[in-house]
């Protein structure tokens, strides 16, 4: 079954579907999401085992659907992710594979459309019925070329992963751990941030608009660390315009009070310091491994591995010398990935004491 959605997400922390697209090889079935309360035949076709579910750049398409229908999608097939692993190059578009793979010219002059307005134009359906009408002739294309060279189960496993991924939201109190630069904040300092970031993050979801009209994320760090004590020093920070101010301002300045009063035992440890410069070189010798692999694997380098996984990785290993199973790196990316990174950083590793 081929799957697809359109949605809209300007001003809205969720996204708001706006079209459902269902082709299994006969008719392609548009689904009109703001007529429908019941979901749960939807919700029995996305659990379905035994029907693999194709569909290409999925992580937005499975928000949707898990806001739809609160279930994750079992058994699915990713056709961006498939290139990725056949060397196709990373984050493909969609019209650039149809292009490459089937010789087929895609109309996307609908991307940008309204899919909430109704009624949707005969173009919107034309549109939106051909970008799930071609994703199974790709799909049998791509598989084809899988199981030539037995990577038909790390595309399997990758949707797994993806689908486990899908239903779980960040925890809010964890949010302050992504704000840049964070590790040069004091405990004290990071105890702000994290009280900033709480609130950040609870309140998007509650009002259902973006982070960023509550506090940029280029706010929170100077917020955290010069913690303003009035309203016209709160306005000179960056990012803080004059309309985010006035409506909440005075909310923000009690948070960070709040924060500023938080028990020493309540602040947070002070986040790791990067690599220090006498480690560059060992790490440039795992990136040189990556490249070597990505080569002789003929996949993208970036599908190996996360910067931020690649970057736990090497501080836990500098910190410890221990060099933890991450879990995105279990599976496939074990044997082809972890144990070779592991076997270069052990041999290179010089000595930091």
């Amino acid at each position: 079954m081929a799957v697809d959605t359109e949605f809209m997400r300007r001003d809205t922390f969720y996204p708001i579907a706006g079209l459902v697209q269902l082709y299994a090889g006969d008719i392609v079935y548009l689904i009109d999401p703001l007529a429908i309360d019941e979901w749960q035949p939807l919700a029995d076709l996305l659990q379905n085992p035994d029907c693999l579910k194709v569909l290409h750049a999925c992580n937005e398409d499975l928000e949707v659907f898990s806001r739809l229908t609160g279930t994750a999608v079992n058994s699915l097939f990713d056709t961006q992710l498939a290139a990725s692993l056949l060397g196709l190059g990373h984050c493909v578009g969609y019209q650039k594979l149809l292009e490459s793979q089937l010789e087929i010219e895609l109309d996307k002059s609908e991307t940008r459309s309204d899919w909430l307005q109704r009624p949707l134009t005969s173009s919107q359906l034309g549109y939106a019925a051909l970008d799930v009408h071609y994703l199974l002739p790709l799909y049998e294309k791509l598989r084809q070329q899988l199981e030539q060279q037995n990577r038909l189960e790390w595309l399997l496993e990758e949707g797994r992963r993806l689908a486990a991924n899908s239903t779980a939201e960040t925890n809010p109190e964890e949010a302050w751990r992504q704000v840049k630069l964070a590790w040069k904040l004091r405990p004290q300092q990071l105890a702000i941030l994290k009280v900033l970031c709480n609130w950040r993050e609870k309140e998007a979801r509650r009002l259902d608009v973006p982070r960023n009209q509550l506090i940029p994320a280029g706010a929170l760090w100077e917020l955290a660390r010069y913690q303003p004590k009035n309203i016209q020093s709160l306005s000179r920070a960056q990012k803080m315009t004059p309309t985010l101010v006035r409506r909440h301002g005075k909310h923000i300045l009690m948070l960070i009070e709040q924060g500023k009063n938080l028990p020493r035992s309540e602040w947070p440890a002070a986040l790791p310091l990067p690599l220090p410069k006498n480690a560059k070189p060992w790490a440039e010798a795992a990136s040189r491994c990556l490249e070597k692999r990505a080569e002789e694997l003929n996949v993208s380098r970036e599908i190996l591995i996360s910067r931020a996984d690649l970057k736990a990785l090497l501080q836990t290993a500098f910190d410890s010398n221990d060099y933890p199973l991450l879990p995105s790196l279990s599976g496939w990316r074990r044997r082809e990935v972890y144990e070779p990174l592991v076997k270069t950083l052990t041999a290179t590793r010089p000595d930091f004491s």
